[in-house]
């Protein structure tokens, strides 16, 4: 698809959102989505992907780990994805939902949360943090909604972002994301 130019964006309101969905997949000719970049300790040059499946936006992650260490007592792991997007006339782009899986480990003394950030460029985000606690398979889903301008470019960001605090004597915690899906439709717009 072809590069898009970086655009600021308007973020609509969660009380429009039920008029005039229509799946991405129905309408390749009204939306084009261009080559994402990303970076971060997460997600460093060459270790995720992003592409359409239905009508979901996915970022798979090779290198978002994020574990206890001897020497320091506090670990952070972001991953930040921007993908340039172009909306027909008429029409807006609106992210539904995100769902992010992976796995996780933490011991009742240290504290290890997941703060997620959707949204478009240039808009205030809303973050949803997870604290984690125990161990087992992470499955988040949250109903994050954003909104893009009313046709033209926009630029969609997306942050996730993983940090342990833990305690001297555990070794064992750790956050691991494998993927996340932005649910995606469109809307008309005026």
């Amino acid at each position: 698809m072809k590069k898009i130019l970086l655009a600021l964006c308007m973020m609509g309101s969660v009380s429009a959102m039920s008029a005039d969905l229509t799946p991405i997949d129905s309408i390749d000719s009204l939306i084009q989505i261009g080559n994402a970049g990303y970076g971060g300790t997460g997600c460093p040059a060459n270790t995720a992907v992003v592409l359409i499946q239905d009508n979901d936006l996915v970022i798979l992650m090779d290198k978002m780990l994020l574990q206890a260490s001897r020497t320091a007592s506090f670990a952070r792991a972001a991953c930040n994805v921007r993908i340039p997007i172009k909306v027909a006339e008429g029409y807006q782009l609106v992210v539904t939902g995100l769902e992010t899986e992976g796995d996780y480990s933490s011991s009742v003394s240290d504290s290890l949360t997941l703060d997620q950030t959707v949204n478009f460029v240039g808009v205030a985000a809303k973050a949803s943090r997870l604290k984690l606690r125990g161990s087992g398979q992470l499955l988040t889903r949250a109903q994050t909604i954003a909104v893009s301008k009313c046709g033209g470019d926009s630029m969609l960001a997306v942050s996730m972002v993983g940090l342990l605090r833990q305690s001297q004597s555990n070794l064992n915690s750790y956050l691991r994301l494998d993927n996340s899906h932005l649910k995606l439709e469109l809307r008309r717009c005026n």
